[in-house]
């Protein structure tokens, strides 16, 4: 046995991290102090990647010497040294921010608050009172980034202020009402502070009017204008804003002033406009005037005088039906009379005093205008004249000095100089603790340590994700020495600092310790490792003590823990592991071993009650069981522990050797399969659950998701980009070499849920994530030349990109980092070998300020140098050409191609590609529609320019491609697609229209993933992203050579030999680029398992002699296989390999092929590389286990199967496990597959194969190659034989049968289904001889075996009846009768007739003991039926049954007895108030699909829809079951439509099963009331656009003669019940809905019709169907299936269809999977078809003769000879109480005098004609004729009264334009007697509102009611 220190040794070498690099890893970093600031900033910049990630983490504490050591390293040479100096700079900037917002809430303006941007200006303009600074913390706290743009001035601040608002208006005003977000008060105030900024400039009067305006309205803001008193802080802001230029938009800002009383500005903005009133709109003069009045006081009226002549019109008022205007002079009076305290009634106005009276209750509002008014001009004269003479008598005042009487323009706010924000702040003052104040012999913490305690403590209140907070208590626990200190209170406490620091660290967030895991985890394992090397326990508890909360702290506490128990040391082993379980966040991955290792240290040191402790909490945890020393353990009882512990531990030698095989936490990497690495790069909970929900909804759209990531592999260097970071890692040594940050777009998103507490929505980031790692190229691309990687960052998505943020520019000035909308980005260039930043292209506009120091100087200098193009949106990734990069960037509205040298970065020159063709306005509107101005869609499909000769080809966006001369510089052809046109890119100053944008991108439909072109030889291939299109260019003049549909098309991984090729969804194509014709034989070929391409692969050549051009595509697909394309056949190989994980985009390198997905990186070793792994070793070790076992694998890859088994076999005998028998299960089903057809063969083989697999343990293993076995017999002719080995596999399997198992990549299916399926094959294969002896066994097994077992597996055999009527019996017995009628009722209609009787016998006696008469009824009936003229024994023995049964089942209340023959009362009465409230508007009928005339009644939906019905034949209600809501409102309408249109319902018997659009839920109609047995969903919502209605492909044509002339959504049967959930076709038990099988390589909107043995599925528009069999969903083949409109009666496989041709209607009945008419009738043209019920159809034709005909085979059953009209519509033809009643429809007349006003519903049919009613054989009864009126199709059978109901009405044409007049909407209703053909009643009346009606049948009482919502009509058949 391994001693337990070498596993310990084996795993440190896992993540022993001075792998990563040749160089020795740095030293433990020591926080940055004065002497040694500036040697870690120049270490920032060393070649070791450790060294660099030291030296940050080390400048991550320090005051102000660190913070001019990054000043000056933004000046620094090296551009890996800016970069970090700006990150660093920024983290510091942010906890300055938080010192400085903690001072102000505190009342202390200290340093860090005097340093905050804008507080200078802010306390001058605004105040520092207490409301003031809480308001002005509130704004840094939400918008700290614009503050400090602002104060940049400039460029800058006129850019971040204009783009802010834009975002908080988005976000406002977004069209997902889910992702809407209100602003805060913090960044209403920030946005009002910023638009009054001197220099910032308003874009499109985006500050000054409206949208401002509405901002200030908004709740959060404006409750604190509003409040008594109002936030003077809140007034002083809105009021600095009033003084910015208003530019035409102070009607806005007028009525924010007088709303909310800003007095000062807003009286000197009304008296502005004033001055110059004649200039001024109307509406604005007297918004002006009101705002003098309210604002000022008396003593400025005098500027209301000169408007008393101003006689412009400002509105209307009708008085006594005239017309009276309303004059600005009027206005004027009004505000005169009330500034002088007198009453406008006086003056003439009949209303102003009323209405002016309002304002003292209600100062918060603006006046109207219309209350204004004279009621006529000589009132108007006699009131201007009585002001006059007032005036005169009382002289206005005199105006004041500050009084505007004339125009005038103030000057802006003084110029304020912006702070250095970036300054260092010293920390806080402590009080400084003797030493002598502390315990005796432990030293006082020091004042810095205290400080660094306090202020991590601090950072942590404002900002639980501040990283030099947790970088602070970090370093604090790493301290050799323990310090303490005192606590505060009168009690002398002292703590240690390491305590404190434990439990601070112990309450972070999993984020928290993410960051903590990110700058501790790796100094962990060096120091762990070195600990481990010096082999004591000591060292090793260093490690706990200093990185307890690491992973490595986890595993170094449990070696020691594992040390101790080998040695014996029970109780400190015990103390150490309940240390590790109790505190550590990282425990469960220790479990269950570590509570049991626990429990027995515990029991070992004789404390046995915590030994019980430790497992009953195990068992609350969910474990009942533990697997311990490759057993499996039951945990004991509380009372057994102690036995059941030493038993386990006494049977596997000593305490240290149990306790080392327990360790199993540890795997050495040299035991993991070396060509498999597999690196995640997702870690952050939120992005994993956004990932998800984009995954759920590629799954259930059937979206090709195929990521834009793709690794780049140089030499044996992988590299790879994840959402954040850059990394390479070592093939060879699986080792991270360097790492680096990348600037995402995303950043903000994320930092808005780790920072301001304010979550992120999950579906927010989802969207994002598509969008940046789906959509956008440019986000995602990495490019290499071999020496350099380059990259594009700060792509920022269109989608939920509103959350600010904050970047620092390369002189060092904060500013904001703009999210959606940004008109900038980065590219960037690394270093391969030591992954350092070369230089930087792009990032934001260069600062245009002057610099005051000669550090902001020499900044701007290196800036100038460093960072060319900045402002440019680069759209593309880059393309080396050489020693220079190729790469698009947008420039303004601009299309730019840049050469850039690759070494430096300097730019060598730029042309223009692309200008818009057109401008549109730029003012802002979130619903703006698209504009061509802003970013091209080539940034989401991809510009990458390519190379040929001299010339650069690439996709400027707009279906615009360009060719470009490369020497000459200019542009020598340009192609723009104007078939579906490209909508352009949407304005990137324009939120809503990005969002509009945005929302088309994550919802469009597939489409062309890539956009650059492929150049071959003369030809250009070009793949335009909004056609569908693949078109075919001249290389040298850009003409169409040839174009072809792209189909499915996705993307075109290159041309090998002339052939194209195009892999779309499901199909790959070849097409020759010469005439693009196929390629290859076939046109397209299937992906393998029909499993989608989950990412783009690539084309390698496999030249030999015999054919030099041979290559091969290796193609990716989304279940983790690798096809792989023989392209010059068009032919799939056998070679696929597996990529063990996730499949993405795979990259080739010399070392390795390199997968990404979305969440991680997988890096496959080339085979060779292992080889010589596996023969090192096994020179070695001939016994080694692991490298037997990869020499059976690469045996298996080399197609050697021999060597394969015995490698297998020799690593299981040496003790290999699962992966051994894997391998050896493996290449024995490979051999059995390729053994001959040979019979002496394949029983050698046979023999061969069951003699290794007893090798094999009795698991999946065996049982695939006794699979393989059964196949290879039964390939041979030996079909008993073959049974024999499947008996065996069900006896590995019963037990763990009933779950669910792929059988393909896109099929899954319960293993008894498939078994069972797989045996019925078997048994129709065999002769008759072998049927015999199989039948013996079968049998036999029966015996042995409980009968519900026997059906489970051979369910498909005749002896199979007797099994079901037993197991009925007993189903029976246990009063599950639902269950019991299933099982019989098959038995009943296939079984023998002896079976029949029995079966019915039992039906009977279960339903009538349920209740249920009319279906037992029914089913005596069918077997007297059956069993007629039988004169054999059993037939005479069934005949007697069936009599009996008739007797037991008559019906004592018949039809006739209940509602006799003879006279009728009808009696009309008022439906009451009560009963009207509770009334159901009607029903929605379900159409049924009846397998059978077992069932009777119906079923229905109420029209609330919320509640299923179910009535017997004479309409009584059998039982009522709610249905489950609907989960948001938006599915609850959509499901309305669907519901009352087209819900569906089948039935089985008993067995209810209802598709209701949104859902499928089963009901047990046995039960008395009804028993709802199972829900489950078929609607799926989009949850990246809950706006788009998915919903479309549910819903279902709106009204159709034939019910089954629709697609079908539904089918059911006894043994199944097949629905759609999305793509996935589903099969679920019809008695708990649990899953049987299901498939997911269908498009949603499948038409399904089956049976009991076989699932007809038609994709949309496609004539042919895919045939299941129902039994396991396994496909049979396809058949040709009719139109579905000219279906008259879909039955499974029998399909009845009545099509005219050639003047003649055409009716066949067909069995479709037998492709055999049933039978045929040719009727004459004009002639009509309906469906009677699950039997029948009639026939009727135009010569008026009419027949029923058996629809199975096709006799006639009845006939007779109507009258019918010269021209018919339709016909409607119904059983009821053994008649026959007929409806001959005829068209609508034109310009008919009725107007429908409800027209029929699926549930419903028009009668507009001739109604018969018939005998049973044709004989007539009566005819009668009906028009405009209508028929619901469920009512009861058994019931006499035919009701005709109808809402119309009456309208009257007007002139001769063919307009009408309507009448009042009338309800017309006609009562008929069936038996007789009498009319009963009839009423034509008007009530409105009466759609529909309810009818209540009481057979004891003779009567019936059916009543509206307004009347009701009472049938009274009880009198003589």
């Amino acid at each position: 046995m391994r001693p337990l220190v070498l596993l310990i040794l084996a795993s440190i070498a896992v993540a022993d991290p001075r792998g990563a690099s040749a160089q020795p890893p740095a030293s433990p970093p020591e926080p940055a102090s004065k002497s040694n600031a500036s040697q870690l900033v120049e270490q920032l910049g060393a070649e070791n990647w450790v060294d660099r990630k030291a030296a940050a983490t080390s400048l991550t504490a320090g005051g102000a010497e660190v913070t001019a050591a990054l000043r000056q390293g933004l000046v620094h040479a090296d551009a890996e040294v800016r970069r970090q100096s700006r990150r660093l700079l920024a983290d510091r900037v942010k906890s300055e921010l938080q010192l400085g917002i903690a001072e102000l809430r505190a009342d202390k303006i200290g340093e860090h608050a005097q340093n905050l941007p804008g507080w200078k200006r802010y306390q001058k303009e605004v105040g520092t009172d207490v409301d003031a600074r809480k308001l002005f913390a509130e704004m840094l706290t939400d918008e700290a980034a614009l503050l400090f743009a602002c104060e940049a001035g400039g460029k800058i601040a006129s850019q971040a202020a204009n783009a802010r608002l834009r975002q908080v208006i988005a976000g406002l005003y977004n069209r997902i009402s889910s992702e809407r977000r209100a602003p805060s008060r913090g960044t209403i105030a920030a946005m009002l502070f910023a638009a009054s900024y001197p220099k910032v400039e308003d874009e499109n009067g985006l500050m000054t009017g409206q949208w401002m305006s509405n901002l200030i309205r908004q709740s959060a803001f404006v409750s604190t204008l509003t409040s008594k008193p109002p936030s003077r802080a809140s007034q002083k802001l809105v009021g600095l804003w009033l003084r910015t230029e208003m530019a035409g938009q102070e009607v806005y800002s007028l009525q924010i002033a007088i709303t909310y009383q800003i007095k000062e500005e807003g009286l000197k903005l009304a008296m502005q406009v004033l001055a110059d009133a004649n200039a001024a709109a109307n509406n604005v003069v007297t918004l002006a005037m009101e705002g003098v009045a309210r604002l000022g006081d008396k003593k400025y009226s005098q500027l209301l005088v000169s408007l008393l002549d101003d006689k412009r019109a400002c509105g209307v008022r009708v008085v006594n039906k005239k017309q009276i205007q309303i004059h600005v002079r009027d206005i004027a009076l009004v505000w005169l009379i009330w500034s002088t305290g007198q009453d406008p009634a006086q003056y003439g106005f009949p209303q102003a005093k009323t209405y002016l009276d309002r304002l003292k209750s209600n100062p918060n509002t603006i006046t109207s205008t219309s209350y204004f008014y004279f009621d006529s001009d000589e009132t108007r004269e006699a009131g201007f004249k009585k002001w006059a003479e007032w005036v005169a008598k009382n002289p206005l005042p005199e105006l004041p000095e500050d009084a505007i009487t004339k125009p005038t323009k103030e000057p802006g706010d003084p110029k304020v100089v912006a702070q250095n924000p970036g300054g260092a702040g010293k920390p806080g003052a402590v009080q400084e603790t003797r030493p002598d104040d502390g315990p005796r012999g432990v030293p006082v913490a020091d004042r810095l340590r205290m400080q660094m305690l306090r202020r991590a403590q601090d950072l942590l209140v404002e900002n639980p994700g501040h990283l030099e907070a947790i970088s602070l208590i970090g370093q604090l626990l790493t301290e050799d020495r323990e310090w303490v200190f005192r606590t505060e209170g009168e009690t002398p406490v002292y703590r240690t600092i390491r305590s404190e620091a434990e439990d601070i660290i112990s309450r972070l967030t999993v984020r928290q310790l993410q960051l903590y895991e990110q700058q501790f985890g790796k100094l962990a394992e060096v120091d762990f490792a070195d600990a481990v090397t010096e082999g004591t326990s000591e060292a090793v508890a260093k490690i706990v003590e200093k990185y307890f909360f690491t992973q490595v702290g986890a595993d170094a506490a449990y070696w020691i823990a594992s040390m101790q128990v080998d040695q014996g040391q029970f109780f400190p082993a015990a103390l150490w592991l309940s240390r590790l379980k109790r505190s550590h966040p990282a425990a469960s991955r220790f479990e269950p071993t570590l509570s049991v290792l626990l429990a027995f240290c515990w029991y070992e040191s004789g404390v046995t009650e915590r030994a019980e402790d430790a497992l009953d909490r195990l068992r609350e945890s969910g474990h009942d069981r533990v697997e311990l020393f490759g057993e499996i353990h039951l945990l004991p009882s509380r009372a057994e522990t102690g036995p059941w512990l030493a038993a386990i531990f006494a049977n596997h030698g000593s305490h240290g050797s149990s306790a080392s095989e327990l360790i199993s936490g540890f795997t050495p990497i040299e035991q993991r399969p070396t060509h498999r690495i597999r690196i995640e790069t997702v870690h952050d909970e939120s992005v994993k659950r956004a990932l998800k929900l984009v995954d759920g909804m590629h799954e259930q759209f059937g979206v090709a998701a195929i990521p834009q990531t793709r690794p780049v592999v140089v030499g044996d260097a992988v590299i790879f980009r994840s959402l954040t970071d850059l990394q390479c890692v070592s093939v060879s040594s699986n080792q991270t070499r360097w790492q680096s940050s990348v600037l995402s777009g995303l950043d903000t998103l994320l930092d808005a849920t780790s920072t301001s507490g304010k979550k992120t929505p999950d579906i927010t980031l989802a969207r994002a994530l598509r969008e940046q790692i789906w959509d956008r190229s440019a986000a995602s691309s990495l490019v290499t030349d071999g020496r350099r990687v380059f990259a594009v960052e700060d792509v920022s998505p269109e989608s939920g990109g509103h959350f600010p943020g904050l970047e620092i520019l390369p002189d060092g000035t904060p500013t904001l980092r703009e999210g959606s909308g940004k008109t900038h980005n980065l590219l960037t260039a690394w270093d391969v070998g030591t992954g350092k930043v070369l230089w930087e292209c792009g990032g934001p506009p260069i600062r245009k300020t002057d610099r005051e120091t000669e550090g902001e100087q020499a900044a701007a200098e290196t800036e100038a140098v460093s960072r060319s193009l900045a402002g440019v949106r680069f759209i593309g990734a880059p393309q080396p050409l050489g020693d220079q990069l190729c790469i698009l960037g947008q420039v303004e509205d601009q299309i730019e191609l840049v050469l850039i040298e690759s070494a430096t970065g300097k730019v060598v020159w730029t042309s223009t590609l692309h200008m818009p063709d057109e401008t549109t306005p730029t003012t802002f509107t979130p619903w703006m529609p698209f504009s061509k101005t802003g970013s091209s869609t080539s940034s989401v499909t991809g510009s990458v320019p390519v190379l040929s000769d001299d010339s650069v080809f690439v996709y400027v966006g707009y279906n615009r491609y360009v060719a470009f001369d490369l020497a000459s510089r200019r542009v020598v052809w340009a192609y723009e697609e104007k078939r579906n046109e490209d909508p352009g890119p949407p304005n990137m100053r324009n939120i809503g229209a990005i969002q509009q944008f945005a929302s088309l991108q994550m919802t469009a439909p597939d489409r062309w993933i890539n956009a650059t072109p492929i150049v071959e030889g003369d030809r250009v291939l070009i793949t335009p992203p909004t056609t569908d299109l693949l078109v075919c260019l001249d290389r040298d003049s850009g003409r169409v050579v040839w174009e072809v549909p792209r189909k499915d098309g996705l993307f075109v991984p290159g041309v090998v030999d002339g052939v194209a090729l195009i892999v779309g969804r499901s199909f790959v194509r070849g097409v020759r680029i010469a005439d693009g014709k196929s390629g290859w034989k076939e046109s397209s070929i299937a992906l393998p398992d029909g499993v989608q391409p989950a990412g783009q692969g690539f084309v390698v050549p496999t030249s030999s002699s015999e054919n030099p051009k041979h290559a091969e595509l290796h193609l990716p697909q989304a279940h983790g296989m690798v096809a792989v394309l023989d392209i010059a056949t068009g032919r799939w190989s056998t070679g696929a390999w597996q990529v063990n994980g996730p499949a993405g985009n795979l990259t080739p390198g010399l070392s390795a092929i390199v997968s990404q997905d979305a969440t991680g990186v997988t890096i496959c070793a080339r085979v060779d590389k292992r080889r010589d792994e596996t023969i090192a070793n096994l020179a070695a070790d001939s016994t080694d286990v692991d490298a037997l076992t990869a020499a059976a694998e690469m045996s298996l890859q080399a197609d050697d199967v021999a060597r394969a088994i015995g490698f297998a076999t020799r690593a299981i005998k040496a003790g290999g496990g699962q992966n051994a028998e894997d391998s050896l299960a493996l290449a024995l089903t490979t051999s059995l597959r390729r053994t001959p057809k040979n019979a002496a063969t394949a029983q050698e083989a046979v023999r061969e194969t069951l003699e290794s697999a007893k090798l094999l343990s009795a698991g999946k293993g065996k049982a695939d190659v006794l699979r393989a076995v059964a196949g290879l017999q039964r390939e041979n002719g030996q079909l008993v034989a073959s049974l024999d080995s499947w008996l065996e596999i069900i006896e590995l399997r019963a037990g763990d049968s009933e779950k669910l198992r792929p059988r393909s990549f896109v099929w899954r299916v319960r293993d008894d289904r498939w078994i069972q399926a797989e045996l019925s094959e078997l048994f129709a294969a065999a002769s008759d001889a072998d049927r015999t002896a199989m039948t013996e066994r079968m049998l036999a097994f029966r015996e042995s075996k409980p009968h519900g077992t026997f059906i489970r597996f051979f369910g498909f055999h005749e002896s199979a009846n007797v099994s079901r009527l037993a197991e009925a019996e007993s189903e029976i017995s246990g009063k599950l009768l639902l269950a019991a009628e299933q099982l019989l009722l098959p038995v009943a209609r296939t079984g023998s007739v002896k079976e029949h009787a029995d079966a019915t016998r039992l039906l009977v006696e279960l339903l009538k003991g349920a209740g249920q008469n009319e279906p037992a009824q029914r089913h005596a009936e069918s077997l007297a039926s059956a069993i007629a003229g039988d004169s054999s024994a059993d037939g005479k023995a069934a005949q007697a049954i069936a009599e009996s049964l008739l007797q037991a089942t008559k019906n004592p209340v018949s039809p006739d007895a209940a509602f006799p023959v003879g006279p009728v009362s009808v009696d009309e009465f008022k439906v009451s108030t009560a009963d009207r409230s509770n009334w159901v508007t009607g029903y929605a009928l379900l159409p049924e699909s009846r397998a059978d005339d077992y069932q009777t009644g119906t079923v229905e939906l109420d029209s609330r829809l919320t509640t299923l019905f179910a009535r017997d034949a004479m309409g009584r209600e059998k039982w009522k079951i709610a249905v489950k809501d609907a989960e948001n409102s938006t599915v609850r309408y959509l499901r309305y439509a669907v519901r009352y249109n087209q819900s569906r319902c089948a039935r089985q018997g008993e067995l209810t099963v209802a598709w209701l659009g949104d859902q499928v839920c089963a009901v047990d109609g046995i039960a008395k009331t009804g028993k709802p047995l199972w829900t489950q969903t078929c609607y799926i919502s989009n949850p990246l656009d809950p706006n788009s209605q998915q919903y479309r492909a549910q819903i279902r044509p709106q009204t159709v003669t034939h019910l089954d002339a629709q697609k079908l959504p539904l089918v059911v049967t006894s043994s199944y019940v097949c629905f759609q959930r999305g793509r996935k076709l589903m099969a679920v038990d019809p008695l708990d809905g649990s899953e049987l099988w299901w498939r997911d390589d269908l498009p949603t909107d499948c038409d399904l019709t089956g049976d009991g043995e076989l699932v007809f599925v038609r994709k949309p528009d496609e004539a042919t169907a895919i045939v299941l069999r129902g039994l396991d969903g396994k496909k049979l083949g396809t058949r040709e299936v009719p139109e579905i409109a000219d279906r008259v009666m879909s039955r499974g496989r029998r399909c009845v269809t009545a099509k005219t041709v050639n003047d003649k209607v055409e009716v066949i009945a067909r069995d479709l999977w037998a492709e055999k008419t049933l039978w045929q009738r040719t009727l004459a043209k004009g002639s009509h078809i309906d469906v009677v019920n699950a039997q029948e159809l009639a026939l009727l034709q135009k010569s008026g003769q009419f027949e029923i005909v058996d629809a199975v085979g096709g006799q006639v059953l009845a006939s007779a000879t109507l009258e019918t009209p010269d021209s018919i519509s339709d016909i409607v033809v119904q059983r009821r109480l053994e008649r026959l009643v007929v409806v001959v429809n005829e068209p609508e007349k034109a310009n008919n005098p009725i107007q429908i006003v409800q027209q029929p519903t699926p549930g419903h049919r028009s009668v507009n004609g001739e109604l018969y009613i018939l005998e049973e054989d044709g004989k007539e009864i009566s005819h009668s004729r009906f028009e405009q009126q209508s028929l619901k199709l469920n009512q009861p059978e058994q019931l006499p009264l035919l009701i005709l109901f109808r809402r119309y009405q009456e309208r009257k044409p007007v002139g001769n334009a063919g307009g009408f007049t309507y009448g009042q909407p009338k309800t017309k209703v006609a009562l008929i007697d069936v038996r007789t053909g009498r009319t009963v009643h009839q009423f034509d009346r008007g009530f409105g509102s009466d759609t529909d009606y309810q009818l209540v049948v009481k057979p004891a009482e003779h009567q019936l009611e059916l009543t509206t919502r307004t009347v009701g009509l009472r049938v009274d058949y009880s009198e003589p």
